[in-house]
């Protein structure tokens, strides 16, 4: 049996559902496909901004984790987040928290996201963090000194004791992160972002 077939691995996207949206996410998850993966979930929602969708979205979310673990008994859980798909995953986490299910999940890959400035609960649920930022990302860098979410950082800080690692790729704009990008600068130079984030998913981390 293909050891990958016991994996799960579900894609949420940021702010802005548009059309471009269902083409990279569908991109990314034939790319992963065609590495090997199996169960690859995309998961949609309105990609408005504010904290009302977000809990809307983190409902919809957990509910189709929870069908997903009926199925799948003792499956690894991979999650890949865009951008405000981070906080969508943490209000899951939230509308999980009293279940009878317990998820556990190997890894979280996010990606330009708003990191909230406390984070026991995710460091009680996910056994490792993988975030990726750039400093060039000015997008997220105004949307988290504004607003809604004012005081969230480009950096994963967590409060409990929790694998992490924070992997600056250099020089990229917050929508090259959705594409299968060239890298031009830093320690991944000549390498594109896909093979990126398999190597991740599939490794369970970063390894240097």
């Amino acid at each position: 049996m293909n050891k990958r077939n016991n994996i799960i691995i579900v894609l949420i996207h940021g702010a802005i559902l548009r059309t471009s949206t269902y083409k990279w996410l569908q991109e990314l998850r034939n790319f992963l496909i065609e590495k090997g993966f199996i169960n690859v979930h995309c998961f949609y929602w309105s990609g408005l901004v504010s904290k009302r969708a977000i809990r809307k979205a983190g409902k919809s979310l957990a509910n189709l984790l929870l069908k997903l673990s009926e199925n799948n008994e003792n499956a690894s859980y991979r999650i890949y987040v865009k951008s405000t798909g981070a906080l969508v995953f943490r209000s899951a986490l939230e509308e999980m928290k009293n279940s009878t299910t317990n998820i556990s999940f190997d890894i979280l890959l996010q990606v330009a996201s708003p990191n909230p400035p406390k984070e026991a609960f995710i460091s009680n649920s996910v056994n490792e963090v993988v975030n990726i930022y750039s400093r060039k990302d000015r997008f997220l860098r105004f949307f988290i000194s504004v607003g809604l979410f004012y005081n969230h950082s480009l950096l994963f800080k967590p409060t409990n004791d929790c694998g992490f690692q924070n992997i600056e790729i250099e020089d990229l704009s917050h929508d090259e992160f959705n594409w299968n990008t060239l890298v031009r600068k830093g320690q991944f130079t000549g390498r594109r972002l896909y093979d990126i984030y398999f190597e991740i998913l599939n490794n369970l981390g970063y390894e240097k």
